[in-house]
């Protein structure tokens, strides 16, 4: 005798559960830097003569011996003076300070540089292709353009920081502190999470930018159409009721406006002490400057001024007419009188 098969029903849950999708694909993590950490342990591998090869773990491996750790913090120390050094050029609290002197530190620490730049060509001098590779790379080009306006002001025998190209490869100089980075892996760790988080989030990036650039141009318009004033013939450009040009006579400048707004109290509290720091023009300017009312105004004379000096004059003018006609009168009275008396004394001889 077969039993028969129970027949169970299916009982369906009440509660929701989470389901959790896998990921269709890992998400790759972008090299950022040309030399890590591991591949300089497999060229360290590579490098076959010992002097060489110490030389590279000096150089490129701080974690490698207690010598290496303090090469590394001589060379961020030299990489933050030189930083600070060529900042403190550019203030001008610091321009009584000697030429000479700010000669000697820039000699010294590109002195310095050069010595390691060629030290890292030896250490990486295994291979003409090693070479090549580091030298073309990101950290190699840094270093010798952070070198490269000392020795061409030697050459042309003159002051290179005048000329705006020569400025461009000074510059380069402060790219050197990002060498250190390389050397420590939770600020690698950072910038490549950083990295990703950008690039997976680029669409909602770009949505949010476009919003706003739209945004913006919206009421930057409606700015114009109801702030920029009646169009002077004389002047070709749009004025204010106090004749002054008007500081939206473009979408552009009220845009400028709009955006310079956000940033106007923190700019007047730096510029409010400068005796430079009052702008030249309306329409540069995103508030309005205060001024000491014990201090003389300007000699300089805006549209403003030169329309109050032509309604001035203009006011004068009238008044000096209506003395002159009023002397008029006041003599063709005198004449009449003066007349009337002749003829009653030439009545009075007849």
């Amino acid at each position: 005798m077969t039993s028969a098969p129970i027949e169970l029903t299916r009982v369906s849950s009440r509660f929701l559960t989470e389901d959790h999708p896998q990921p269709q694909h890992d998400i790759e993590r972008p090299d950022l830097f040309s030399f890590g950490p591991s591949r300089d342990e497999t060229i360290l591998a590579a490098i076959h003569p010992e002097w060489r090869r110490n030389l590279f773990a000096l150089l490129e491996q701080p974690t490698s011996s207690q010598a290496a750790f303090m090469v590394h913090v001589l060379h961020i120390a030299l990489i933050v003076i030189s930083a600070v050094v060529t900042v403190l050029e550019t203030v001008p609290a610091f321009h009584q300070v000697k030429t000479s002197v700010w000669f000697g530190l820039e000699t010294s620490l590109v002195a310095l540089f050069t010595m390691e730049y060629v030290a890292r060509c030896f250490a990486w001098s295994g291979t003409w292709m090693g070479l090549f590779r580091w030298m073309f790379s990101f950290f190699g080009i840094i270093d010798f353009l952070s070198v490269a306006p000392y020795y061409l002001e030697l050459i042309l025998a003159q002051d290179t920081s005048v000329f705006f190209r020569f400025s461009i490869l000074r510059m380069f100089r402060l790219l050197r502190v990002f060498r250190p980075f390389r050397s420590n892996n939770t600020v690698l760790l950072t910038i490549e999470v950083m990295y990703i988080s950008v690039r997976q989030s680029q669409h909602a990036l770009f949505a949010l930018g476009f919003f706003v650039v739209m945004v913006l141009t919206v009421f930057s318009t409606l700015l114009y159409f109801a702030e920029r004033g009646t169009w002077d013939d004389i002047l070709e450009t749009f004025i204010n009721t106090d004749g002054d040009p008007s500081q939206f006579a473009s979408i552009p400048a009220a845009a400028c406006f709009v955006l310079g707004r956000e940033f106007s109290l923190v700019w007047e509290r730096m510029t409010r002490d400068s005796p430079h720091s009052e702008p030249s023009s309306p329409i540069t300017s995103t508030f309005i400057p205060r001024r000491d009312p014990f201090t003389p105004p300007s000699g300089d004379l805006s549209n403003r001024k030169l329309a109050h000096n032509q309604t001035e004059l203009s006011n004068q003018i009238t008044e000096l007419r209506s003395i002159v006609e009023a002397q008029g009168h006041l003599i063709a009275r005198l004449a009449a009188a003066i007349e009337g008396k002749g003829k009653g004394r030439q009545r009075d001889v007849e």
